[in-house]
């Protein structure tokens, strides 16, 4: 996978798992932007880059697992403090996040 400058495998790689747990009909999280992240970042436009998971080894899917429950725990976390006032966040490390596009 040849990557743009400045644009991280492991960033890539959260990108993806974001991109399949919105496929899901039972998702804890929506990113829209994510699989268009993907096929930017990986030149692919084959379904199967942002799909559904492809068969990972156990500490795969425990990776996998904690970026869709950390995003979650992220998400909720930062709109209960954007409700109670907050007006300034900042990521650091974000990588490819989409918070301040996808959240309200």
């Amino acid at each position: 996978m040849l990557l743009p400058t400045g644009v991280q495998r492991t960033a890539v790689g959260v990108a993806r798992v974001r991109a399949a747990e919105s496929r899901r009909e039972d998702r804890l999280f929506a990113d829209p932007y994510a699989k268009a992240f993907v096929r930017a970042a990986t030149g692919s436009r084959s379904q199967a880059e942002y799909a559904a998971p492809r068969e990972r080894s156990a500490g795969g899917a425990a990776l996998a697992a904690r970026i869709v429950l950390r995003t979650r725990f992220f998400d909720d976390y930062l709109l209960r403090a954007a409700e109670a006032g907050c007006r300034q966040v900042v990521l650091l490390a974000a990588g490819l996040d989409t918070r301040a596009f996808r959240l309200a």
